[in-house]
């Protein structure tokens, strides 16, 4: 018997799966900018004292410029 673990990549599941596309030269420069940025704030944020609020905020810029980049390619 086959166990199904969600969130686990499935190459045979193609419904959960969008199909890549080859980006265009705009959007490769926008997913370059905001990668820069992101990592010049990152690193920023980083200089500051360790804490649960310094944390969060490096999460978050994480998270920020994954979505930004989801946007940037969609």
């Amino acid at each position: 018997m086959s166990l199904k673990f969600p969130g686990i990549y499935d190459p045979k599941d193609v419904l959960r799966q969008t199909p890549l596309r080859e980006l265009s030269e705009g959007e490769k420069l926008d997913v370059e900018k905001i990668k820069e940025f992101g990592k010049t704030f990152y690193e920023i944020i980083e200089k500051r004292q360790p804490s649960r609020e310094r944390d969060i905020a490096l999460m978050k810029v994480e998270e920020s410029v994954m979505w930004a980049v989801k946007a940037a390619t969609k």
